[in-house]
């Protein structure tokens, strides 16, 4: 019995074209043992995939953002608050600047 394929445009190919098309011998049998399912193009499916990708990625970038403006608030109400770190934090930030840098006792 011969087995065939139908294509998007209606048109069929047999076994062999099949197999030709993806170079392997065994995935025919896997398709007749259940093993390997070939289901129809859904591109209303697709569409929404890419909607929801594009639409985590903007969600992403918005948390990312907030969580920068975040950590400066958080980093002024240090400064405020706590000035000794703010001092050595600042040392921190000078240490590279230095003029026998890396050759001076870190702050």
């Amino acid at each position: 019995m011969d087995i065939y394929f139908e294509k998007s445009d209606g048109s069929l190919y047999n076994e062999n074209k099949f197999k030709m098309m993806f170079k392997r011998d065994n995935l025919l049998d896997q398709i007749k043992d259940g093993r390997v399912k070939i289901e129809p193009y859904d591109e209303a499916s697709e569409q929404k995939e890419i909607e929801l990708a594009n639409k985590s990625a903007q969600e992403r970038a918005w948390r990312d953002a907030e969580l920068v403006k975040s950590d400066l608030e958080l980093l002024k109400a240090i400064e405020v608050d706590y000035p000794e770190l703010a001092a050595k934090r600042q040392a921190l930030r000078d240490y590279p600047q230095q003029a026998k840098f890396p050759n001076v006792k870190r702050p």
